[in-house]
């Protein structure tokens, strides 16, 4: 919650092309059937909270997550680049 108003949350802290290094957080998960992982910009989540992501993405219909987060987040002010991926387990 303290996140979504600080007022250095548009600061970029890393970006690919910007160095010859990359450096990379890695992580690994495992998943169980019908898991959903959704990956997805600031763009998303400065217009669209977790409750609506979540209500968004709730019926089974995972091709469409996607656009629909997108659609919504445009419906909100959408004023930064959105982009979303969905993938179901």
């Amino acid at each position: 919650e303290e996140a979504a108003d600080h007022p250095s949350k548009h600061i970029i802290t890393r970006a690919l092309g910007v160095d010859e290094t990359i450096k990379v957080d890695f992580c690994q998960e495992s998943f169980d059937e019908n898991d959903l992982l959704i990956l997805c910009t600031d763009g998303l989540t400065n217009y669209v909270n977790a409750e609506d992501i979540y209500k968004l993405t709730d019926d089974g219909s995972y091709f469409d997550y996607a656009n629909r987060l997108v659609d919504l987040a445009n419906q909100n002010g959408g004023g930064d680049n959105i982009t979303v991926v969905a993938v179901e387990n």
